[in-house]
């Protein structure tokens, strides 16, 4: 049977490696330490392996839990990678255009009598966009 590692999980195990902490990882993940807590626990139950040694001074990686982080930040690397790549190539079909003023709804052109503040915008937008090559 094969198994997937939920990269959610793979994600919070590197946080708190990054920052020594539950309570660290939480606040940078937006989450209850509970949260992160029950993420490593489904994960080291996933695995049947202990990842972290708890103690009074935070929590520490065990032998199973440094080899996870290690071979898991690479794993997190690729698919962020190959995520980029293809949300990259989306993102380009279509250029930004110009703003008119003029072709605002009657409703948006009475609010909008100052000069567009999107006057030049794709200047500088252009220089900051990856555009694809032509096949």
């Amino acid at each position: 049977m094969k198994r997937n590692i939920d990269l959610a999980l793979l994600r919070t195990l590197l946080c708190v490696s990054e920052t020594g902490s539950m309570s660290g990882a939480a606040q940078r993940l937006y989450l209850t330490q509970g949260a992160v807590s029950q993420q490593i626990k489904r994960l080291e139950q996933m695995l049947d392996q202990r990842l972290l040694e708890r103690g009074k001074d935070g929590v520490r990686l065990s032998e199973a839990g440094l080899r996870l982080v290690s071979e898991g930040r690479e794993l997190i690397r690729l698919h962020d990678e190959m995520f980029a790549s293809f949300t990259v190539r989306q993102r380009c079909r279509h250029r930004v255009g110009r703003c008119d003023c003029r072709r605002l709804p009657p409703a948006r052109a009475r609010v909008n009598k100052k000069p567009c503040l999107f006057k030049g915008i794709h200047d500088v937008i252009a220089r900051y966009t990856v555009w694809p090559r032509a096949a």
